[in-house]
């Protein structure tokens, strides 16, 4: 079960109040998130996989047929309505 310090240390950090009964459900619930976590982790190691977890690999195929820049950019960027200074202008947004 994760410590109600633990929990106002979460809230400090993400920036939010919480009030009493707050914390108390966020206890019961992270607790529950990091439980079924931890059986995931068991059921995976049960399998005979290798387990890492923290590692970053690079999971995307090189890319074999690259167009060089600007290719496709430039027949948008004539077929753009208005220019000013040799940028596209668009309407502002707020």
């Amino acid at each position: 079960m994760i410590s109600k310090e633990d929990i106002l240390k979460l809230a400090n950090l993400s920036r939010i109040e919480l009030k009493e009964s707050e914390v108390e459900k966020l206890q019961g619930e992270i607790g529950d998130i990091l439980e079924y976590v931890g059986q995931i982790k068991d059921s995976v190691g049960e399998m005979g996989e290798k387990v890492e977890f923290g590692n970053t690999y690079n999971v995307l195929r090189e890319d074999d047929n690259a167009t060089e820049s600007g290719t496709y950019s430039q027949g948008i960027v004539t077929e753009f309505p208005e220019q000013k200074e040799g940028r596209l202008k668009v309407k502002k947004i707020l």
